[in-house]
């Protein structure tokens, strides 16, 4: 599990555990008010992992995937 850091990163990498907790909370569309920490997603839509929409609604983008993917956290 610790390998993660390896392939995410953000320039503010204060808690990289929980931004991928909150990239696996995305996977499914997700209102503002049940996100895990905003301060995370905010995070991790400026590095382009996941989108806000609508009136709150969050998703992870193809990119986001992509980086569960090599991390080991979805297989297809």
């Amino acid at each position: 599990m610790a390998e993660y850091n390896r392939f995410y990163q953000t320039s503010q990498a204060e808690n990289p555990k929980g931004r991928v907790e909150q990239l696996l909370q995305l996977l499914r569309l997700t209102w503002d008010g049940d996100i895990i920490n905003k301060t995370e997603r905010d995070i991790l839509r400026k590095e382009g992992l996941c989108i806000q929409f609508g009136a709150g609604w969050n998703i992870i983008t193809e990119q986001g995937v992509e980086i569960l993917y090599k991390l080991g956290f979805i297989h297809p």
